[in-house]
């Protein structure tokens, strides 16, 4: 797979899960505008957030530990 493919890949993996993490945050900030009265479903909405946040972090790692590999150097070099 050339190197335009999978960073393509890449960024299809982890597009739907940012899009859902910033949907459900937004629902849970209107279910939490008047904390007198929180919905049921945002407990169960936070854990998705948490999940999907967690799954970005998986794939990022992930990607990052390829491009290591393939000898591409950080950031931080100059």
């Amino acid at each position: 797979m050339s190197k335009g493919i999978e960073e393509r890949k890449f960024l299809h993996d982890i597009a739907s899960p940012i899009a859902t993490s910033i949907f459900l945050i937004d629902m849970i900030k209107d279910g939490v505008k008047d904390l007198g009265a929180i919905d049921a479903d945002v407990p169960t909405q936070v854990k998705q957030l948490e999940d999907l946040l967690a799954k970005i972090r998986m794939l990022v790692e992930e990607r990052r530990e390829v491009l290591i590999k393939q000898g591409v150097p950080s950031s931080k070099a100059s």
